[in-house]
């Protein structure tokens, strides 16, 4: 049996993302997960993006939970 950690990766409502390649970031404000979509905004913005939580996962990344700060004000 081969020894493999994997990671598990979710989408966490109220949490902040940043694109991949340093683009811009996004604040998800619902994660459906009975039809794995995330519904989310640029930050500053009023606009509405969707998108599966596969395609999500693979064009960002975690910068700070709700209620943590971003790395630029620790």
């Amino acid at each position: 049996m081969a020894n493999t950690k994997e990671k598990v990766v979710t989408v966490n409502e109220g949490a902040t993302y940043e694109e991949k390649d340093g683009g811009q970031r996004v604040v998800v404000f619902f994660v459906d997960r009975p039809r794995s979509t995330v519904h989310f905004a640029p930050v500053g913005s009023a606009r509405e993006d969707t998108a599966s939580i596969e395609d999500f996962l693979h064009d960002y990344d975690l910068v700070a939970n709700q209620g943590e700060p971003l790395p630029e004000q620790k």
